[in-house]
């Protein structure tokens, strides 16, 4: 079993106070590998139903995985609404996206976390947004899901690059789909292959299409990044480009 890369987050800490422009995304990276006391510090902060969701896992390591992103969760959303994390409210959308609570705090906020074998990536923006991570590495069957569920326009871009570059391209083209499906709240239950995005590596990221309009794509935008090496995010934001702000989350 191939082992993920050790955290290493490039991006500098949060500032002791933060507050969100309305042309503002800001992105926090965490480790989901974090010391007992942290992990038991952050299961404390957790609601009953993300306890018995915790309790569930098999294996500790993955119980431990869901504390950390789940609890991080918390305190980084405490952090603008002004509260104790255990006082932040969830309640989900259909296909179970996470929203904050009505009356939950001073302000509604647009948020979304994902997490990727050991690397958590929270989004924080004032609009609809869905943000995707995925470790990179090679994949033997990347060209069967390229050809199984990405659009005719991906798999054109995908099979013109040299095979170096094909693992990057479908982990990029991967991230940007998963987020832009997380920001409007379909699950996979909108077809991977009815949307394009750009996914050759040093591109600048963009949906280029949705059911082959591209108008409807351009009232996206999308961030690519990095944020630890071997791993890519990507974060879709709906409306105009935003200010990017990324901070890490490093427990010492």
């Amino acid at each position: 079993m191939e082992t993920p890369p050790v955290y290493a987050c490039p991006w500098p800490p949060a500032p002791d106070e933060v507050s969100l422009a309305e042309d503002e995304l800001h992105l926090w990276c965490t480790s989901q590998n974090l010391p007992p006391w942290r992990i038991e510090e952050l299961f404390g902060m957790l609601c009953e139903d993300e306890q018995r969701r915790a309790a569930r896992f098999r294996l500790g390591h993955l119980r431990d995985h869901f504390v950390a992103a789940r609890g991080t969760l918390r305190t980084v959303l405490a952090r603008y609404l002004g509260v104790e994390p255990s006082q932040v409210r969830f309640e989900y959308q259909y296909h179970g996206k996470p929203v904050l609570a009505a009356g939950g705090g001073p302000r509604r906020l647009h948020f979304n976390l994902s997490h990727s074998h050991g690397v958590a990536v929270i989004a924080v923006a004032g609009r609809e947004l869905g943000v995707d991570v995925e470790w990179v590495r090679p994949k033997t069957n990347a060209g069967q899901l390229v050809e199984r569920f990405f659009s005719e326009e991906e798999k054109r871009q995908w099979e013109h690059l040299p095979v170096e570059l094909q693992s990057l391209a479908f982990f990029h083209g991967w991230t940007r789909k998963e987020a832009w499906l997380k920001a409007v709240g379909s699950g996979l239950t909108f077809p991977l292959s009815e949307f394009c995005v750009s996914m050759m590596p040093g591109e600048t990221a963009r949906v280029l299409s949705i059911c082959g309009n591209e108008a409807d794509a351009a009232a996206w935008w999308l961030d690519s990044c990095v944020p630890s090496p071997e791993y890519v995010a990507a974060t879709a934001v709906r409306g105009q480009p935003a200010v990017v702000r990324r901070w890490n989350c490093r427990i010492n």
